[in-house]
């Protein structure tokens, strides 16, 4: 009984849920039906809360490989379930992609930020809580977008 109760504190110290994101998906699993399954994820996302790659504390993320959501109707979800956020980016492309980032200040120098994208295939949601400072330093290196983009 100990060791079930072990485990599943520590899950929820290591795993925290974040409202945004879960109110968010819902309206997407509404809508497009269930997020794909990504095999190791939740193994990927405790290690990011323990070892803190390139200052990512955790994340959540969730892909819609079927149907897909209107830039116009993306827009209203996002302002309407992303309280407390700041509207960050929207973009949109004349091909029907679009891109909507939002962020807010988070505890102990972190940013949270919520990203819904979409394209002719998928629709993509990601949070993420970044350090701040190791956000703004990759940020201002652009050789490093550059290779990624390649």
């Amino acid at each position: 009984m100990n060791k079930r109760l072990l485990i599943v504190v520590s899950l929820l110290i290591a795993l925290p849920l974040y409202a945004d994101f879960r109110s968010i998906e819902r309206v997407l699993r509404a809508r497009l039906g269930e997020p794909t399954w990504i095999p190791f994820l939740g193994l990927a996302r405790v290690a990011s809360n323990v070892i803190h790659p390139k200052g990512v504390h955790d994340f959540q993320l969730a892909v819609f490989e079927h149907g897909r959501l209107d830039g116009e109707e993306a827009a209203l979800l996002m302002a309407r379930e992303a309280a407390g956020f700041t509207r960050l980016v929207h973009a949109r492309s004349r091909g029907g992609e679009w891109t909507f980032v939002y962020c807010r200040p988070g505890a102990g120098g972190r940013v949270e930020m919520l990203i819904l994208t979409s394209d002719s295939g998928e629709t993509v949601l990601i949070r993420c809580d970044v350090d701040a400072r190791t956000f703004a330093d990759e940020m201002n290196k652009p050789g490093k977008f550059a290779q990624m983009g390649k």
